[in-house]
């Protein structure tokens, strides 16, 4: 079985810097790829799809936004399995996506080292 792959806007620095700085830190299974450079069909999305919303992608399981969040922190240790779990109830899901899409929203203001920001505004 391939490796479950989390796709991200390689475009935004911010995004580029959180996936590989959790990764890192993390330990989470996934290859990281920036969604411009992957070869979409493969995973059966298009390019409006992927650039909507980071993107998890394992077999035929998709999911988006928050809950791919959810399901990418499910490839770690315990801890954090447990973590994507309570994500991915149907309470704490409603919760973990406004604060996706907040985050989303605000990423080209949010400060940092990054050498690149998307637009404010930008999913």
């Amino acid at each position: 079985m391939a490796q479950p792959v989390l796709l991200f806007d390689g475009d935004c620095g911010f995004c580029t810097s959180a996936v590989h700085a959790l990764q890192r830190r993390l330990h989470l299974g996934a290859t990281l790829s920036p969604w411009q450079s992957a070869d979409l069909e493969t995973v059966a999305l298009t390019p409006q799809d992927a650039s909507s919303a980071v993107w998890f992608v394992d077999g035929e399981r998709r999911c988006s936004g928050a809950q791919a969040v959810a399901a990418w922190l499910g490839t770690g240790a315990r801890p954090l399995r447990w973590v994507g779990a309570v994500m991915g109830a149907p309470g704490a899901r409603v919760l973990a996506q406004a604060v996706y899409r907040v985050v989303a929203r605000n990423r080209g203001r949010i400060p940092g080292p990054w050498d690149r920001t998307c637009a404010p505004g930008a999913r």
